[in-house]
């Protein structure tokens, strides 16, 4: 139930969905955009071609069910499929380099990340993951962190490491593995996890995230 702003002891005014369909065909005629969205947050947005501001709380549930009754009457336009936004891409759009930045003489490891702010191809519906190509020096520590959105495998390609990561529950325990080049460990969603290059010369890796925001908060 709607009722007219600013006529004081004005009886409560029911608003149909036929005129709400009507209202919003013309705002999307002249907006040529996604207007409902904002009308569903806004309740109180003027309504063109109505005569009428209206203002008052609604139940979200009643505004989305109205919303997308007014909805299925418009044309949709500019939607795109996850294949139509890929074949505007350049081949390079879907290239990862291995290669990061050189180890600095003060820096323990380097990490640098491919998603979707950089790479276009990670930006696609079925393409939502994170990958990271990292360096780490000698007897050196990656920093310890988790990501509470996503699961990692970690795949060495170069040196050797030591892996580990925690994880709770009835058996509480530390799962440790050494990884030789070649060599993968998955790292569960949301688990703390380390690693460290253990052998003579600096160790290279790369990470890659089940999400497109996994989210890394560094642990001490």
């Amino acid at each position: 139930m709607l009722n007219k702003a600013g006529q004081g002891g004005a009886s409560p005014t029911k608003l149909s969905i036929s005129c709400l369909t009507s209202a919003l065909q013309n705002q999307y005629k002249r907006q040529q955009a996604d207007y409902h969205s904002s009308l569903c947050v806004n309740a109180s947005s003027s309504l063109p071609n109505m005569g009428h501001r209206y203002s008052t709380t609604v139940p979200l549930l009643t505004f989305a069910v109205l919303a997308r009754i007014a909805a299925g009457a418009i044309p949709s336009f500019g939607l795109q499929t996850a294949s139509s936004v890929r074949s505007g891409l350049l081949d390079s759009d879907f290239l990862i380099r291995g290669a990061g930045p050189a180890l600095g003489p003060l820096q323990d490891f380097v990490s640098v990340t491919a998603d979707a702010s950089n790479k276009p191809a990670l930006a696609a519906t079925d393409t939502q993951f994170r990958v990271s190509t990292n360096q780490v020096k000698s007897r050196r520590w990656f920093l310890k962190h988790y990501h509470p959105r996503a699961a990692e495998v970690v795949y060495v390609t170069r040196g050797r490491m030591l892996a580990r990561f925690w994880f709770e529950g009835k058996n509480p325990r530390v799962v440790r593995n050494i990884l030789r080049v070649g060599d993968s460990v998955v790292i569960p969603q949301g688990l703390v996890h380390h690693v460290k290059c253990v052998s003579r010369v600096d160790c290279t890796f790369i990470g890659v995230l089940n999400s497109g925001d996994p989210g890394t908060v560094p642990v001490r």
